[in-house]
């Protein structure tokens, strides 16, 4: 049964008047009149009698009343045991994370600590995936996001998103007008890279399309963060391997083309990553748990 929906009718119960209960729950007379009729359609039962010169709480009615504030103060009481919990939950969050990451229940999961849990902080830095294994591995950190790595017999992951780089270039670039651009072409022009391996994971990747040693000659600037290679690309110093999503806005308002858009240059995996053996404290067991269930991991 629908709490809000007895709450109402206690409201009202206890107001004897829809307008009056109404006024006092902030909703319109309608809305707490239908509530009164489905929590009758569900029951089975007349709740309340009433017309223009009456207003009587029926037999069953004054029983449901009677049961229902019972339930409340029954409610209230647990919430206070769950709000004297909710302060006792105190604490640092540490995440390292890759940049550029996009992950509604990521998201949700950050957003339903803050509001369930106001005591928890969450401290969140930019790295690379190899120093966020390392830093999991030697306990720096609770938690971290980045490339998804082979099976680490310490380190624990599930999956936040599934990231699809291209080649983009920005109207600034010469091969932002040619009618149709070739991999040759793409090959010939100086790249914006990752330095070091970070979101994308797109190193090896270029690598495997033209030789690690041509990518070094052709290197026109890097950097380990995705937000600034998005900038050197639209600044016209190269072309770039970027998450598609981060990429869309600007291909729409043309700022960006998306070279070769049949062929996505990879596909990146990006997950949640912890130690298994890292003593947790409250807050990040419940943070865990939190992710587990957003992400369906067993």
């Amino acid at each position: 049964m629908d709490w809000n929906l007895l709450k109402t009718f206690c409201v009202v119960a206890i107001e004897k008047s829809i307008s009056k209960g109404a006024a006092r729950l902030n909703l319109s007379q309608p809305a707490v009149s239908q509530a009164i009729k489905r929590l009758e359609e569900q029951l089975g039962s007349v709740l309340i009698r009433r017309d223009s010169h009456r207003f009587e709480i029926t037999e069953v009615g004054v029983s449901v009343l009677r049961v229902a504030l019972a339930a409340r103060k029954s409610i209230r009481e647990v919430d206070a045991i769950l709000d004297e919990r909710r302060s006792d939950i105190k604490g640092v969050i540490r995440i390292l994370t890759v940049s550029g990451v996009n992950s509604p229940a990521y998201d949700n999961v950050l957003r339903d600590m803050y509001s369930e849990f106001p005591g928890v902080t969450f401290n969140i830095e930019v790295a690379t995936t190899q120093e966020i294994v390392s830093a999991l591995q030697r306990n720096v950190c609770a938690f971290g996001i980045g490339v998804s790595q082979p099976e680490e017999v310490d380190i624990k992951q599930c999956v936040l998103s599934h990231e699809h780089t291209f080649f983009y270039c920005s109207n600034y670039h010469p091969l932002f007008t040619e009618e149709v651009v070739t991999l040759d072409q793409i090959k010939a022009t100086k790249l914006v890279s990752f330095s070091g391996e970070s979101l994308g994971g797109t190193l090896p990747k270029l690598s495997e399309h033209y030789g690690s040693r041509y990518i070094h000659q052709q290197i026109s600037a890097s950097s380990a963060n995705t937000g600034e290679v998005l900038r050197l690309v639209l600044a016209g110093i190269g072309v770039g391997s970027l998450p598609e999503l981060l990429c869309r806005e600007y291909e729409e308002r043309g700022f960006l083309r998306k070279l070769l858009p049949e062929t996505s240059v990879c596909e990146v995996l990006i997950v949640m990553m912890w130690s298994a053996h890292q003593v947790r404290t409250p807050a990040e067991d419940i943070f865990l748990k939190k992710i587990q269930t957003a992400l369906n991991f067993s």
